[in-house]
């Protein structure tokens, strides 16, 4: 299956690639996600050109600068938070477009609910502070998001008179691919109703997962209707988080109804269509908190655009969209009755799921095509531009900071044309304000 870092990074490259521009992706090619020799060093599709770096290369600054120096490149894009920290540490001399592809330091706070300390915290703060320093554009999943990146804006000096009426922050949802979708659809339509009902989980079990929900929901309805069936495919996240898996495990295990639970795990992306056509109905339970708030789901808006009924819960600005428009069907986190009563609403009434599910696949065709949500990013991309206060960010440590030696010799550096305009001199001028 697809991660969701790498589903987003194609989101941006196709986007751009589509306008014409030419682009390189540098992309982490993890050992824990994929095996020796899996991939290729370097690629290219629909004309992208991809260079695959190991962890070490990838967030190796001089590595990010040497790339940059050789392509020539006139704009950086970092896709996702990994991606963004990377071109951060090298402190590009172009403009550079940062992605948040959900709220860091949510998820961050989720983490270390579950792992019971908050060095996730610090880790999360390490890779966010550098990027919203320097970072002259920044992209989010959700309307609520960007107000969060806002604030973190301020706390990190951003918001200042050079800035003031600047948009910092674009709104990036969530893609649907038309390509990757027509094929599921039409083995949906083409099938005959079986007796079983298919409910699928795809994707991770993050820390926002909420299993004791799902098996308990689940449970509840397997005691109504025998037809019932769940599969997973998908599992924890290698080198992150996989105690939440594990637990899903441990509930099934010990379920009176462990037969009707088939737990796949994580599967090669070829089959992913063919447990997409199999289902009845996605499926995804989270705990409340601000993560969910704040980000969003790929896997939902795939499952729209491929036909399938959602049943979510009607959190953030995905969840709002599901359920004021009847596009989907809905239960408040960690209410397993309700879970269970939609379940089974769904299993007697196909049709009117259907309906629910084909208005769904029309809208999110329309509201979240490549095309649409990457309407800033194209925008900026034809004429990338610096964020107002570009010439202050190398001496930047703190807003407490402000109009100390360092602050007065960023403003008239301001008025200096010819350190405006030279690479070579910004660069010195940097290394002369900077504690670095």
């Amino acid at each position: 299956m697809s991660w969701g870092p790498g589903i987003r990074a194609w989101q941006v490259c196709a986007s751009l690639a589509d306008e014409g521009h030419e682009v390189s992706l540098l992309a982490l090619a993890d050992p824990l996600h994929y095996g020796p020799g899996e991939l290729a060093a370097e690629d290219s599709r629909d004309s992208v050109r991809i260079h695959r770096l190991d962890p070490g290369s990838f967030f190796d600054p001089r590595r990010i600068e040497d790339c940059c120096r050789s392509w020539d490149i006139e704009a950086v894009v970092g896709a996702t938070l990994l991606g963004s920290f990377a071109l951060a540490q090298s402190r590009p001399d172009v403009p550079f477009w940062a992605d948040q592809f959900g709220q860091a330091m949510a998820e961050a706070q989720a983490l270390s609910s579950r792992q019971g300390d908050n060095r996730a915290v610090a880790q999360g703060w390490k890779h966010v502070h550098p990027v919203l320093s320097i970072a002259d554009r920044i992209s989010v999943v959700s309307r609520r998001q960007r107000l969060a990146v806002v604030g973190e804006l301020g706390a990190v000096g951003r918001l200042t008179g050079e800035t003031c009426g600047y948009e910092f922050v674009d709104v990036m949802p969530c893609a649907v691919y038309p390509d990757q979708s027509q094929s599921v659809v039409a083995r949906r339509t083409s099938r005959a109703e079986k007796d079983d009902f298919v409910v699928l989980w795809a994707g991770s079990y993050n820390v926002w997962s909420d299993v004791e929900t799902l098996v308990e929901g689940l449970e509840v309805a397997m005691r109504d209707s025998p037809r019932l069936r769940f599969i997973s495919i998908g599992g924890g996240i290698e080198g992150y988080h996989v105690s939440t898996y594990s637990r899903l495990r441990e509930l099934v295990a010990a379920s009176e109804f462990s037969k009707r639970f088939q737990l796949e795990g994580w599967v090669e992306q070829r089959r992913l269509a063919d447990f997409l056509a199999r289902a009845d109905l996605g499926i995804v339970a989270e705990h409340s908190g601000y993560e969910g708030e704040l980000g969003s789901k790929n896997r939902v808006v795939e499952w729209m655009g491929c036909g399938l009924p959602v049943l979510s819960s009607p959190v953030g600005d995905l969840g709002e969209y599901l359920s004021a428009g009847s596009r989907g069907l809905v239960f408040e986190p960690g209410d397993a009755a309700e879970l269970a009563r939609q379940v089974l609403w769904a299993i007697e009434n196909r049709d009117s799921l259907s309906r629910i599910a084909e208005d769904a696949r029309k809208s999110v065709y329309e509201e979240f095509s490549l095309e649409r949500t990457t309407s800033g990013l194209r925008s900026w991309a034809a004429e990338p531009t610096r964020a107002p206060d570009w010439t202050e960010v190398s001496w930047r440590q703190s807003p407490m900071r402000y109009w100390d030696w360092r602050q007065r010799l960023a403003v008239h550096s301001q008025r200096m044309t010819r350190i405006r305009e030279s690479s070579t001199l910004r660069s010195i001028w940097r290394r002369l304000t900077s504690e670095r």
